[in-house]
């Protein structure tokens, strides 16, 4: 486990990147909570967090990476489908109207949005992606399976 430091500027950030093995082959998993995008200040250190983020993974060479967190964006922000557009990400549930992350208080999810998000890119095949019950947190936990390709299956 390592926490390698996202360069910002104004903003103390990390990442938290497990490496893995799975069925012989290598995968990156980064964990990413940012800043909730309230006030000037708090803005512009979001911004500068999906761009530090963004900036984190193309540099990365890993053949397979799964990005995960609490983004405290919803999957229309610009910031975000620019982080995406760098990476080559898949977002894991694209639909942006289906499995709202917060706030999990509230019961209609019309008054839910999606802030949580799981991002992959490489030789994993998307299986499975469930949001889970509340479980006491003010966000709602989400899940995904996947599978790895294999050099056989290409």
């Amino acid at each position: 486990v390592e926490t390698p430091a996202i360069a910002l500027k104004n903003c103390r950030t990390r990442a938290i990147r497990f490496d893995i093995t799975a069925q012989g082959q290598a995968l990156r998993l980064y964990t990413f909570h940012t800043k909730v995008p309230t006030g000037r200040k708090n803005y512009a250190c979001h911004k500068e967090e999906l761009t530090g983020a963004a900036t984190l993974i193309q540099n990365d060479n890993a053949e397979n990476i799964i990005a995960l967190g609490d983004w405290n964006t919803t999957p229309h922000a610009l910031a975000f489908h620019t982080l995406i557009h760098k990476t080559f990400l898949t977002q894991a549930n694209s639909n942006p109207f289906t499995h709202p992350t917060w706030p999990a208080q509230f019961m209609l999810p019309i008054f839910q949005i999606k802030l949580d998000h799981i991002l992959y890119k490489g030789k994993l095949t998307l299986i499975d992606h469930r949001r889970g019950a509340a479980l006491g947190s003010d966000h709602y936990p989400i899940t995904a399976r996947f599978g790895l390709l294999s050099e056989r299956s290409e």
